[in-house]
């Protein structure tokens, strides 16, 4: 159910970000906030933050995330403008 929600979430959240910001970099930069603020705090309510090392790779984890969601933008919506 978790996976669910989450694909729902991110496609909402595609198309807002579709609809307001059009400058790729910037969806990037949001995509990629927006990611590692919600596993952070997916790792502080688990108690899996560890030590420095866990937020290195959080921020990693983030990137990836952020780029494949500018990725689904332009691939889905790629004749919408």
């Amino acid at each position: 159910m978790d996976f669910t929600l989450l694909l729902i979430g991110m496609y909402g959240y595609i198309l807002l970000l579709l609809k307001y910001i059009h400058q790729i970099w910037l969806q990037f930069l949001i995509s990629f906030i927006a990611a590692f603020v919600v596993v952070t705090l997916q790792m502080f309510s688990d108690g899996s933050y560890a030590d420095y090392t866990s937020f290195i790779v959080i921020g990693g984890v983030a990137l990836f995330l952020a780029f494949i969601m500018v990725v689904l933008i332009k691939a889905l919506f790629k004749n919408s403008k």
